[in-house]
């Protein structure tokens, strides 16, 4: 077969298309906190458009059964199979900790104050008790264990390269992306590092691949979370 096809031209087209759905007009917005709103439904966007289907992209908080609560989490990719039930409010979306994949903060720059908040934010997820039961499946039963969630900062520009250059293997974050600089993805072991395009296709695969060794969520205990109705109930 001597048909062939650039692949390399195939990612470059898909950054290219990738960094479009980014832009948007979020230039013209002058007002900082609608700036950044608009920053994070393009991430949101971007992300829905082109992560698997199994995987959901919101903003929004974190809770578990306790009733306890996350910080509000600009980015959070959680699956919908194992999570029976995501509280919706009016303006504001809650998703069981169970749930929960990865969770980003959008900023406009990177530097060591963004990063800190990043991390804070990550750690307010991590707090939160998770559940695990067994569930069934075509080879009989099995029950899933804890991960770590993955935690990440999304920004355009840059304000401390050398801050960004100093992350290194062991930091909290799995995941630094400056699109003007440069992206680093955190494994065990190794960093992988990508400083120039197509930096954003680049971030989609690392990120699936990441998501991927996560496999499945834990399937949530329902009756944890029920236990508050029957305790209301029993009054």
């Amino acid at each position: 077969m001597n048909n062939k096809i650039n692949i390399k031209k195939l990612f470059t087209a898909l950054d290219e298309e990738m960094r479009f759905k980014l832009s948007s007009k979020i230039d013209e917005i002058y007002h900082p906190t609608a700036k950044g709103e608009e920053s994070e439904l393009n991430w949101i966007g971007l992300l829905k458009t082109y992560l698997p289907e199994r995987y959901t992209v919101d903003s929004g908080f974190v809770v578990d059964h306790k009733g306890n609560i996350s910080e509000q989490i600009d980015i959070i990719i959680y699956d919908r199979h194992f999570t029976p039930f995501i509280f919706r409010g009016e303006n504001v979306i809650y998703i069981p900790a169970e749930g929960v994949y990865a969770v980003f903060e959008v900023k406009p720059n990177f530097d060591q104050e963004n990063y800190n908040y990043a991390v804070k934010k990550l750690k307010s997820v991590k707090l939160l008790e998770r559940t695990s039961v067994h569930f069934v499946h075509i080879k009989g039963k099995d029950k899933k264990e804890l991960f770590d969630v993955i935690g990440g900062i999304l920004t355009k520009g840059i304000k401390s390269k050398k801050c960004f250059d100093e992350v290194k293997v062991g930091s909290e974050l799995s995941i630094i992306l400056s699109i003007d600089y440069g992206i680093k993805v955190l494994n065990k072991d190794y960093i992988e590092k990508q400083g120039q395009e197509p930096m954003l296709a680049f971030f989609l695969l690392k990120l699936i691949k990441k998501l991927r060794t996560l496999g499945s969520v834990p399937a949530l205990d329902v009756d944890k979370y029920l236990g508050f109705i029957k305790s209301n109930d029993s009054h």
